[in-house]
């Protein structure tokens, strides 16, 4: 069982998935993604869900969000989803343990991002 972290790239697209209940990918990501493990969604920098991973990787072409086809796809159940009035910010605490487990191969954008994020904070307070 892994953590995946994904980001969605607005909340019209993150509602989408929570209702039918798809994440999908341009290229077949998901070749490593097994039934089980959870996916983290990000609006932004911040966590808005979580769900499990529920089927194997499928294609189809079906039309399910707007902005493209997203051929590669797997099933998910949502365990937990904010409104973006309760979305948890991505800094601090979180940020730092996040950063520390994800000192993995495949987690590279995800440190990148947040380590960048972290320095830039610390310049600002100085």
């Amino acid at each position: 069982m892994r953590l995946r972290l994904v980001k969605v790239p607005d909340w019209f697209q993150f509602l989408t998935c929570l209702k039918q209940g798809i994440w999908g990918s341009m290229t077949n990501k998901f070749n490593q993604w097994e039934q089980g493990d959870y996916v983290g969604f990000l609006v932004g920098k911040s966590v808005v869900g979580l769900a499990e991973v529920t089927s194997k990787t499928f294609k189809s072409e079906e039309v399910v969000w707007d902005d493209d086809i997203y051929l590669y796809r797997i099933h998910i159940k949502f365990l937990s989803a904010m409104t973006e009035e309760h979305k948890v910010p991505l800094f601090g605490e979180l940020q730092e343990t996040i950063i520390e487990v994800a000192n993995t191969p495949g987690w590279g954008w995800i440190t990148r991002n947040l380590d960048t994020d972290r320095r830039q904070a610390g310049r600002n307070h100085i």
